[in-house]
């Protein structure tokens, strides 16, 4: 963890350094950031992360989830920088915004940090992170998506699309336990891994058997 002693012997916690925000030598915590983005009422969830690059650059994208009725435009960008700029610091306000369909968590609801940011500097989605722990990993592909797109200077894919693992990559599958259950997000399903071009009715044929005694 950073932590910063005052003059007056007070401690400030900017928290871990592989996800703490560096930007011109200034640290500030991921925190910090979302204390100001949580009080913008079109935005219902917001990821950001501080990406070191083999140029020796620094590219700090913010990833939004619009709230119900809520566009990312022009406007919300806008007002998104200057809330930054004024609460925080000139230096913090994104180098881009950037809508995603949910942010990456662990089952207890913890942001994926810092597996996203390893995602953004190339690293495997299998790399970074047990996808059987978390609440929404095909995100984790989107985001290896985008960070491609960002490498071959395309735009970003659309932030609702479900995008398959990169060739070599595993899939992550979740298969519906529960025949009342519509969604799968959040209780009668489980995980279930394969190889790239399997599909979900072959995972499901294959362990259907499994499937009948309830969610692993």
């Amino acid at each position: 963890d950073w932590i910063t002693i005052n003059p007056d012997q007070s401690i400030i916690v900017s928290g871990r350094s592989d996800s703490t925000l560096n930007r011109m030598g200034v640290r500030m915590g991921s925190a910090d950031i979302y204390a100001v983005i949580d009080q913008i009422p079109d935005i219902a969830d917001s990821l950001v992360i501080g990406v070191e690059q083999p140029d020796g650059g620094y590219h700090m994208p913010l990833f939004i989830v619009p709230a119900d009725g809520a566009t990312v435009d022009d406007d919300l960008c806008a007002r998104i920088t200057s809330a930054v700029r004024t609460q925080l610091s000139p230096r913090h306000v994104p180098d881009a915004v950037v809508e995603i369909a949910s942010v990456p968590r662990t089952r207890t609801g913890k942001r994926l940090e810092v597996p996203v940011k390893r995602i953004l500097q190339g690293i495997p989605v299998d790399e970074v992170a047990n996808t059987g722990t978390l609440s929404n990993p095909e995100m984790l592909n989107w985001f290896a998506h985008y960070a491609q797109a960002m490498k071959d200077r395309q735009p970003a894919p659309p932030p609702q699309q479900l995008l398959s693992p990169l060739v070599g990559e595993r899939v992550v599958h979740r298969i519906t336990t529960d025949p009342a259950v519509r969604d799968v997000t959040d209780v009668g399903f489980r995980l279930v891994e394969s190889a790239p071009g399997v599909t979900e009715s072959e995972v499901r044929a294959a362990t259907e058997p499994d499937l009948v005694s309830g969610p692993a």
